[in-house]
């Protein structure tokens, strides 16, 4: 309290001067001076008295049984906490936060006490402590948003049994099938940024191609590029309020996202009865034909839901992914022309040449790209848990029913197993350095780990190395505004001005040399 006095002090005395009472009118009897700072004065006194005791009233929360320190950091303000700010700063409150505090701090975020943490043996102990010490959580917002029948959602033998239900979807045999729905859209999609010489916005188009892929092989869309328009700004309107406050008023943030959350959620249950008479083995029907231990199929709203989930899951993280991709091969043009080479060297080099499984693991090199594309510029920042019981990280406690955000992206940036952090060098993957298996395999977190490890990991990675693929043996292209390239990290990665950026042909480029900005293989 005796910080906030001084406060208050100093206040007093900055504020009568600015209204001109001097020193000497300050040590008088305060006859002239109450009556002119008083309604000033008093306001603040209260808001001070009031955070002070907000913050009292949070660190009350501390487990009395253990000795260990709560970590440091600040409450903010009653209820709102510090929400406000993390909203206007986005990322950097984060960032500034590690600066001051070290690898943990206090906050309180969403309604709830919250710690974010960072550091490869802190993860470790997280993600390994699931049902014991930490269990998944995620804000009262979200948690109304997806629903308690989705599997991020589920906890403990109802989790183990609906991921295993889910995790069909995504088997060797699935991902295998998954391709043949994949690559046409691919190879359809570049085609025709490549027929608009002006160029196009590469964030909302790698947006448009991402939810296309995902939404046809998760939830069953097959729709033209108006309706998927339309599906894409009603399911951003459910991700974008996933952190807003827990009222469901009129134009409420939870407001907008249930009535999104119920549009998408009718259009596929409409697609789950279309697929009753049809064979298609994307995700949906896969999920559609397994049953549980009661030999009971699922039902439609339990199947919708997990449709949403994965869909929540994959589409904006790798839709951020995806645009990392032709930022990073733009601007390391000696890498494209490295995977080209490899492409060439597996018989692969010809555009919308078939593709499969078997094919696309053969190629090491492409792999290295996207696992550096994801170093880089991970597309998850963090990941929520809530302590079960008090434990200890980096010697402060961290006490039962706090909010727990493990830091994915600065453990990354942090980890010292990384050389030459600043380069995108893929082959710092590769079986000589395999820098990312040097040390704890924490220090890349990209998927998180233990039990609720990122489900949908092999299906993103794939959906990546194709785009490297289709891209570099069909096209070259360029930035149209690289020195005024802006990245904002919420609530994924992407360009803040929609990235301008124009594709070219290959088969142009070697008619029409003018026509081509640079050209990778003469590199």
């Amino acid at each position: 309290m005796c910080a906030d006095f001084s406060i208050f002090v100093n206040f007093l005395v900055t504020g009568c001067r600015i209204m001109g009472v001097d020193s000497q009118m300050l040590g008088t009897t305060g006859q002239y001076v109450v009556p002119l700072v008083l309604p000033i004065i008093l306001p603040c006194v209260l808001l001070l008295l009031v955070r002070r005791l907000w913050y009292e009233y949070n660190v009350m929360s501390r487990d009395p049984a253990s000795d260990l320190p709560l970590p440091d950091g600040s409450m903010g303000w009653p209820v709102i906490g510090e929400t406000i700010g993390f909203g206007l700063q986005g990322s950097q409150f984060y960032e500034k936060k590690f600066r001051q505090h070290g690898r943990l701090f206090k906050t309180h975020l969403f309604g709830r006490p919250t710690v974010r943490v960072r550091g490869a043996d802190n993860i470790r102990k997280i993600l390994h402590g699931e049902n014991d010490i930490v269990k998944s959580y995620w804000p009262a917002t979200t948690q109304l948003l997806i629903g308690p029948e989705s599997l991020t959602q589920s906890q403990g033998v109802h989790h183990v049994k609906l991921r295993k239900h889910v995790m069909t979807a995504f088997s060797h045999t699935a991902l295998s099938g998954y391709i043949s729905l994949i690559h046409p859209i691919m190879i359809k999609t570049i085609h025709d940024w490549c027929q608009v010489p002006g160029g196009v916005a590469g964030y909302p188009e790698c947006r448009l191609l991402t939810f296309m892929v995902a939404g046809k092989v998760l939830c069953g869309f097959d729709c033209s590029k108006e309706e998927t328009t339309k599906l894409i700004d009603y399911f951003e309107e459910i991700v974008h309020c996933f952190f807003s406050l827990p009222i469901n008023l009129p134009g409420s943030g939870l407001n907008r996202g249930l009535k999104a959350r119920d549009y998408i959620r009718q259009r596929i249950m409409a697609n789950i009865t279309l697929k009753e008479t049809d064979d298609t083995q994307d995700a949906l029907r896969i999920l559609m034909d397994q049953k549980n231990e009661a030999e009971e199929t699922p039902s439609h709203e339990n199947i919708a839901a997990n449709a949403i989930d994965l869909l929540v899951a994959g589409y904006a993280s790798t839709a951020s992914a995806a645009c990392s991709v032709i930022i990073q091969l733009y601007k390391n043009r000696q890498i494209l022309t490295k995977v080209r080479q490899e492409l060439k060297e597996h018989g692969m080099d010809v555009s919308g040449s078939q593709l499969t499984l078997l094919k696309i693991n053969e190629l090491k090199y492409v792999t290295s790209v996207v696992k550096e594309v994801l170093r880089m510029s991970p597309p998850i920042g963090a990941a929520f848990r809530k302590a079960l019981r008090t434990f200890e990280l980096d010697g402060k406690q961290i006490p039962a029913g706090w909010t727990l955000l493990y830091s994915i992206r600065e453990t990354i940036d942090f980890a010292d197993v990384f050389t030459d952090k600043a380069k995108f060098d893929p082959d710092r993957f590769a079986s000589e350095r395999r820098e990312d298996k040097t040390g704890d395999r924490y220090n890349f977190c990209i998927f998180g780990g233990g039990s609720r490890s990122c489900i949908g990991k092999a299906f993103a990675v794939l959906l990546l190395r194709m785009l490297v693929i289709e891209l570099a043996r069909t096209c070259n292209w360029e930035l149209l505004e690289p020195d005024t390239l802006k990245i904002a990290h919420l609530p994924t990665p992407h360009p803040v001005d929609g990235m301008p950026v124009r594709f070219t042909k290959l088969e142009d480029v070697d008619h029409n040399a003018n026509s081509v900005v640079f050209n990778c293989e003469s590199e």
